[in-house]
């Protein structure tokens, strides 16, 4: 894989669970219950983007661990309870987050994978940012030879 291309991989329903919320416990609870969402290929650098708060992180390692994944970082807000006061607030969080990955480091393309369409729908379009399904990662990786 090219060290230019960053890959960054939403965790709820893209990874493992479910991408509607029902609550804190319930969506926990339902990333260790469900089968792997996503064949991440062994060679390819990636991160988690997840809106999901800095008390999740027990969470999120312990899913890592179940499924044997080696995100190189994980990627949330910085604060200890769920900050965003609506879903759009979520979107718009990950919209800039990938922005400031296409702007502020050395990348020229930025993949962000996500299974609800909803919020692929609303992220801001930019050049040499793509979006997709987990399901047509694996043919982007491909036709892209990143």
């Amino acid at each position: 894989m090219k060290n230019k291309t960053k890959i960054f991989i939403d965790l709820d329903g893209t990874i493992s669970g479910c991408s509607i919320w029902k609550g804190v416990l319930w969506n926990t609870l339902q990333l260790f219950r469900t089968d792997l969402l996503i064949n991440i290929p062994k060679a390819v650098r990636w991160s988690i983007l997840t809106c999901r708060p800095r008390i999740d992180m027990l969470f999120i390692k312990r899913v890592c661990i179940k499924y044997k994944l080696n995100p190189d970082k994980i990627i949330q807000p910085s604060t200890w309870l769920y900050p965003f006061k609506t879903f759009e607030d979520s979107i718009s969080w990950k919209s800039s987050i990938l922005s400031d990955r296409l702007d502020y480091i050395n990348t020229n393309k930025v993949i962000y994978v996500d299974n609800d369409l909803y919020v692929l729908s609303k992220i801001m379009p930019q050049k040499n940012l793509i979006l997709c399904t987990a399901s047509s990662l694996q043919n982007i990786l491909d036709i892209e030879d990143v």
